[in-house]
């Protein structure tokens, strides 16, 4: 049996510039973290032949062209799988419309178990760039390609996305002191509700005809590399003061991004000590990432204690797999 280990992410500043509605024009930029909430994928020979493949539903298949999941189908051929597998998966938190890039998740942990059943010596960039493939050019995913490195890869990075379609990853580097400042300093809270991730990209990358929003995004991207200066400083307030403004820009890309609800959430935040924060992935839902000092913590969980909250830490490792 191989099992690979893939974390999911945050982001902090830019996300939206990796659609290549707007990466065509212009540079993108996104400053993200793994996290240390993962999604595993376990791949086994199946002996009764065909492919099992475990997720919410379970399916089985004769043939690798008659399976329904897309990212499954996909993968099996663009690697050429012959071998017949079962193929499981299991995240540590809720894995659909959270805004933790979980899609992504699977699609690169899915790969990475592949490579490793073939022995296939595939760096981590490369399972990045095929996962995009795979998503974006194979199933037609109005998506990104962020949360593919970030999974892959691991840890705090500043990513560029260029016009040729090439990825630029910089490592941001800061003392384990203000690492763990960072990561005690986050809130980061269920809202209780779910979103079409593919919905809300297809709305926002529509909206890149429009120079106006353009421009928001633009804007956004120079935050994204105001983050990494300010990050390398250790300037914590101006990193609360950057999130703040990346979402107030956000929301003005489109009114999909937040709803009434999720704006009351981030107001009684505020008003409780917040610094800043964003909705976590496209908008209108999952998880709620609220930045402040720990002085403010219970403040802000005892005002919003109809949420869900849980601990994340930043981690290092990107996708990782062993065998059993």
């Amino acid at each position: 049996m191989i099992v690979s280990k893939t974390p999911f992410r945050i982001s902090f500043a830019g996300g939206g510039s990796d659609l290549p509605a707007f990466y065509k024009y212009r540079m993108g930029a996104v400053v993200s973290t793994s996290i240390n909430k993962y999604m595993y994928v376990a791949l086994n020979k199946r002996f009764e032949g065909g492919y099992r493949i475990n997720y919410s539903l379970t399916e089985t298949s004769d043939k690798i062209s008659e399976i329904n999941h897309p990212l499954v189908r996909e993968c099996l051929r663009y690697l050429n799988i012959s071998l017949p597998l079962d193929i499981s998966s299991l995240a540590d938190i809720p894995s659909g419309g959270t805004g933790l890039g979980s899609s992504s998740s699977y699609t690169v942990g899915l790969l990475k178990a592949l490579c490793e059943l073939l022995r296939l010596d595939k760096t981590n960039y490369e399972i990045a760039s095929i996962a995009c493939q795979i998503e974006i050019d194979k199933c037609k995913e109005p998506i990104g390609k962020q949360d593919q490195f970030s999974a892959s890869l691991g840890g705090l990075n500043l990513l560029k996305f260029n016009v040729d379609n090439s990825v630029d990853v910089e490592k941001i580097l800061i003392s384990s002191k203000f690492k763990k400042l960072l990561e005690n300093s986050f809130l980061i809270f269920h809202t209780n509700s779910s979103r079409n991730a593919s919905k809300l990209l297809k709305i926002q990358s529509d909206y890149m005809t429009d120079e106006s929003k353009r421009k928001i995004l633009e804007e956004m991207v120079e935050l994204a590399f105001e983050t990494k200066i300010c990050l390398e400083n250790e300037d914590f307030k101006k990193f609360g003061e950057i999130l703040d403004h990346n979402w107030i820009l956000k929301k003005q890309i489109t009114d999909k991004i937040s709803n009434p609800e999720i704006d009351r959430y981030y107001s009684i935040a505020k008003r409780n000590g917040a610094l800043g924060g964003k909705l976590l992935g496209a908008g209108e839902g999952g998880f709620l990432a609220i930045f402040a000092e720990q002085k403010n913590h219970n403040k802000i969980k005892s005002s919003l204690n109809n949420l869900t909250a849980i601990d994340i830490k930043f981690s290092e490792a990107g996708s990782t797999s062993f065998r059993i």
